[in-house]
């Protein structure tokens, strides 16, 4: 995969180069990174025929704006994947007036970048990345399924806690918990360890003897009489993707059970 990063910020490009470089290292996928501090130089490039798989851009740049590059790449080429890295949600409606892939807040997480490649890759090999949709008081939401940590049911509503930090509530269910997420448990990554949750297998920091630790921070419980074929699954999933894992999702350590 050929990606550009382009960013005035010599601080905020390193850091990306970087998360990048630990991605290619952890996924053990190829992938070819060029920097550009300056947005003038990847117009020009882009006019004379260069082109990328992804381009992450910063939107303000004092040059040529990230949106103004969207819009010259979009001329040529539908195929890739568009990324606006910004301060400011205010852009996002610009973004994907470009048909942008996503946005992300600066400063940029490493996790989040990291569920967006995977994401990304997805999307490359099938021509989609796997998506969930819920009703919800906004309306019918759709988020991809490698941005959910974990679901919670709770008083006949289910909580989507994303890698993002927001928690999205769907409207009132009428059906059993396992029914309404039946479209997640058909992803090998999630996981129903708890009558009140599915996890993401890709986002669990560590499983202790009665939880799994999720990236966030929060605990999941796991019932005593659930935990063998839970440990199992989680050790099998690890076996399966190797270094394909998610960021958080490591090997049991010698202190976990």
């Amino acid at each position: 995969m050929k990606i550009a990063i382009c960013d005035d910020d010599n601080e905020q490009l390193c850091a990306l180069e970087e998360s990048l470089s630990q991605y290619r290292w952890e996924r053990d996928c190829e992938m070819k990174l060029c920097q550009y501090s300056s947005s003038a130089q990847l117009l020009g490039e882009i006019q004379g025929g260069t082109r990328y798989d992804l381009y992450l851009l910063d939107v303000l740049m004092p040059e040529v704006n990230g949106i103004r590059l969207g819009e010259e790449i979009r001329r040529t080429d539908w195929e890739a994947a568009l990324v606006y890295l910004t301060s400011s949600r205010d852009f996002a409606l610009e973004a994907y007036g470009v048909s942008a892939f996503q946005y992300l807040l600066k400063p940029v997480e490493r996790q989040t970048l990291f569920a967006l490649l995977d994401a990304l890759r997805t999307w490359r090999q099938t021509g989609s990345a796997p998506q969930f949709a819920f009703k919800s008081k906004a309306g019918l939401t759709v988020v991809y399924q490698s941005e959910i940590l974990y679901v919670e049911y709770r008083n006949h509503i289910l909580y989507f806690h994303l890698e993002s930090g927001e928690t999205l509530p769907s409207l009132h269910i009428r059906v059993p918990f396992e029914q309404a997420v039946a479209g997640l448990l058909e992803n090998e990554d999630f996981l129903h360890p708890h009558k009140s949750y599915v996890v993401n297998m890709s986002w669990v920091r560590q499983l202790t003897s009665n939880a799994f630790v999720m990236g966030d921070g929060s605990l999941i419980p796991i019932p005593r009489k659930n935990f063998s074929a839970v440990k199992s699954s989680y050790i099998r999933f690890l076996a399966q993707r190797g270094r394909r894992r998610g960021p958080f999702a490591v090997p049991p350590s010698d202190g976990t059970v």
